[in-house]
């Protein structure tokens, strides 16, 4: 009985050794800078935003595989208003608008190549907002007020994220990546009666990944 859960414990061992040197897991960290967008009318401008985070991704067939992971994602808006009061005094007004979300991707990666590999994926995303802002600056008097609505906004959005990159092994279990990935919500944040407001970001990502 002894010899027979040996050979089961050895057989299991190398079952689970077989899987990760086949290297279907890899486990990373990255993290990106580039525009966002949390317009709600036209006149505003896009801003910066950034994002970091922890990915998984398991490798399905020869070429394809599926991306998840969690992050952190900061995006904002602009916008700039001038014009004169009652009394025909100039007024100057800078808005900004800060969002950031945890934001959990699930997408799917079709690799191109053998040893540089050129990659896209695509797939929704959801995020939880876990933080607004609004900055108002005056800029003829130089004085700047922070104010927070998140209750106005819903807290839960989905999105579509597409990218596309490459990725290059620096050794035999660690590979880093650089991709262009565009993140567009698809549901309307804002609580306002007819309002809408969604957000956009687009950011490179810089990536290193570890296979297990």
């Amino acid at each position: 009985m002894k010899k027979k859960s040996l050979i089961i414990m050895f057989t299991l061992l190398m079952s689970v050794s077989a899987y990760t040197q086949s290297g279907k897991i890899n486990v990373g960290v990255y993290g990106g800078a580039g525009i966002s967008s949390t317009m709600m009318f036209s006149y505003q401008k896009a801003g910066f935003g950034y994002e970091g985070g922890l990915q998984l991704e398991y490798n399905i067939y020869k070429r394809i595989s599926l991306i998840s992971g969690i992050a952190y994602e900061k995006m904002s808006s602009i916008d700039k208003i001038d014009f004169n009061d009652t009394l025909n005094n100039p007024q100057s007004f800078t808005y900004n608008h800060r969002f950031d979300f945890i934001t959990i991707p699930l997408l799917m990666r079709v690799n191109f190549g053998s040893k540089m590999k050129i990659f896209i994926n695509a797939g929704p995303s959801f995020n939880y907002l876990v933080y607004q802002e609004g900055k108002t600056i005056d800029n003829i008097n130089n004085t700047t007020s922070i104010s927070s609505y998140i209750d106005h906004y819903d807290r839960i959005e989905m999105a579509i994220e597409v990218g596309a990159g490459v990725s290059y092994p620096v050794s035999d279990k660690i590979t880093m990546s650089i991709e262009l990935r565009n993140k567009t919500g698809l549901t309307n944040i804002s609580k306002e009666d007819m309002a809408t407001q969604k957000t956009m970001s687009l950011l490179l990502h810089l990536g290193i990944n570890y296979y297990l």
